[in-house]
C-alpha cells in the first residue's frame, strides 16, 4: 500500500490549486506517477514539474544529449522509475542498447564518443 495516495481527480485539490493539475495535463499529457503522488503538496508539485518542463522541453540541448544525461543521473542515484521511463525515450531517439547497458553498468567512458561521454560524465560528477 502506498504511503501517499495518488491525486488523480482535479476536484480533490483546493480550488486555488487546480491549475496545477491542468498544468500537468498540458505538459505531460496526463496526471500520473510520480506527480499524482506529489500532488498531495500542490505547490511542490508545480515547482518540480515546472523545473522538469524547463529542462526537458525548453532546453537548448539536443534531445539525445539530454536523454543521456537523464539516464546517467537516474543511474547514479538508482532512480528506477526515471530509468525505466527514459530508457524507452532514449531508444526512440536512437541511443543504442550498448550505450544504455554501459550507463546501467557504470562502465568507463573510454568507449564512448566525445558527444556521449560529456553528458554522461557531467551527470556522474
Amino acid at each position: 500500500m502506498p504511503r501517499l495516495p495518488e491525486v488523480l481527480d482535479r476536484d480533490a485539490l483546493p480550488a486555488d490549486k487546480r491549475q496545477i493539475h491542468d498544468y500537468l495535463k498540458q505538459t505531460r499529457g496526463a496526471v500520473r506517477l510520480p506527480f499524482s503522488a506529489v500532488l498531495n503538496n500542490p505547490e511542490l508539485t508545480y515547482r518540480v514539474a515546472h523545473l522538469g518542463s524547463y529542462i526537458r522541453f525548453d532546453s537548448t540541448l539536443p534531445e539525445d544529449v539530454r536523454e543521456l544525461a537523464i539516464l546517467s543521473a537516474a543511474r547514479e542515484v538508482d532512480a528506477r522509475f526515471e530509468w525505466a521511463g527514459h530508457v524507452r525515450l532514449a531508444k526512440e531517439l536512437g541511443i543504442s542498447d550498448a550505450t544504455i547497458d554501459a550507463i546501467a553498468g557504470r562502465k568507463a567512458l573510454a568507449s564512448f564518443s566525445n558527444d556521449e561521454a560529456l553528458p554522461i560524465g557531467a551527470a556522474r560528477e
